[in-house]
Parts: C-alpha cells; structure tokens; sequence
C-alpha cells in the first residue's frame, strides 16, 4: 500500500504501511493516500501538506487528470474527508526524494494488515528520515 508518513513541524510523528499483494500500484498509492489523510483527521490536524511519488494519483485527487475507475471510490472517499481540514495542499515529489516512504513500502511487503509505527524509529528508519529532510543525493 501507499506509505502514510505524517510530519508535523518537521518530524515524522507517524508511519504507516500494509501489504499491496492485492492491488495494482495505483490502488496502493490512492488507499495509502486515503489511510494518511484518516491519520491526518485522527491527530486533529487543522492543514495538511500532502506530498506524494504517484503523479497518477495527484493529479486524480486535484481533478487535473480523470481518476482511473480503479481507485474513483477511493478519491471520493479522499474529497470527502479533506473538507475536514482547514488548509490542503498536493504537491508531487520524485521517488529518490522520498526514501522514508520506500523503507516504509519494504516493511508492508511482511505486514498482514495496516501498522502504524510511532516515534521513537528504528536508528535504520531514523537515519532514512534525517536523509530525506537534508535532501541527500540516493545511495
């Protein structure tokens, strides 16, 4: 499944994953974008930045593109939960950009359902984060 990983002021204060043996990529990318944004809600945060590797996905949500019929039930339940917030913005972000978010992908291919890790990370997960924050180049 997508990855949910929620920052707040800069810190991951939550990351999330579950397997995707079920479902193609998209689909994995628009539950993954919906289980974030009910994390977002349960955490009651009043904006959200969402940033996202799955250009597909994004412009689906931003109604720039026609969502494939495969996840339009998931995009309704998106629009309809980001009416919750008080400031929404998307923005797409490059794969290499967003290695928190594929450590969290490897760790779902072992989940049997949808797991939340919480601070403190592993010093591996740690060191992941602190690289995507300082922007440093793929290994």
């Amino acid at each position: 499944m997508g990855e949910p990983l929620l920052v707040f002021l800069g810190d991951v204060i939550l990351a999330g994953c579950n397997s995707s043996s079920d479902c193609s990529i998209i689909q994995a990318e628009a539950l993954g974008l919906r289980e974030a944004i009910k994390a977002a809600l349960s955490c009651s945060l009043p904006q959200i930045v969402i940033e996202g590797d799955n250009l597909s996905v994004i412009n689906a949500v931003l109604k720039i593109w026609k969502p494939p019929w495969v996840i339009n039930s998931v995009l309704q339940d998106v629009w309809c939960e980001l009416g919750n917030f008080n400031s929404v913005s998307f923005t797409h972000c490059f794969r290499e950009a967003n290695r928190a978010a594929d450590f969290m992908a490897h760790q779902g291919q072992a989940a049997q359902n949808l797991c939340y890790k919480f601070p403190p990370f592993s010093v591996d997960f740690s060191l992941v984060i602190r690289k995507d924050v300082l922007g440093w180049p793929p290994d």
